[in-house]
């Protein structure tokens, strides 16, 4: 019964988590159609900086999920999300993995693409490990300096 109980409490945070990743993908999504990209970075600063780990009394056998699986939160909300671009992802990524008390640097970067144009990619990464936002060619896009926010 014992092991019953602790997947039922797996598979129930495993939705808590997943519908947590889909309002913060839609939040992040709509704010950055309808007001600026420092309000909504703003805006997940302030998650961030609410950490799930340290200030939350937790239930007694109540477990708090693993960098992996606010990933693959993430990851599966955005199927749900319409136009999840990588600065949409990234930075939902970001206010989730720090609300849960996990490392992570918000990257954009820009490349010139030969045709004189300017191509733009947003990531997340932790020490040398890309977390959210990988692609082939990652190398290529110069980082554009830190994004700081004042105290919230």
């Amino acid at each position: 019964m014992s092991s019953l109980k602790n997947d039922v409490r797996w598979w129930c945070g495993s939705i808590r988590l997943f519908l947590a990743a889909l309002a913060l993908m839609w939040v992040v999504r709509l704010g950055l159609w309808f007001v600026s990209f420092q309000s909504v970075s703003a805006f997940c600063q302030r998650l961030r900086k609410n950490d799930l780990r340290s200030n939350q009394p937790r239930v007694q056998g109540d477990s708090l999920p693993t960098q992996r699986q606010v990933l693959r939160a993430v990851t599966r909300a955005s199927r749900a999300v319409h136009d999840p671009t990588c600065l949409v992802r990234a930075l939902a990524g970001w206010a989730l993995l720090g609300r849960h008390g996990f490392a992570g640097e918000l990257i954009i970067g820009v490349s010139k693409l030969p045709e004189g144009r300017l191509e733009a990619h947003a990531w997340i990464q932790d020490d040398d490990q890309i977390l959210i936002g990988a692609i082939a060619d990652i190398g290529r896009f110069e980082r554009l300096p830190s994004i700081s926010f004042p105290d919230l």
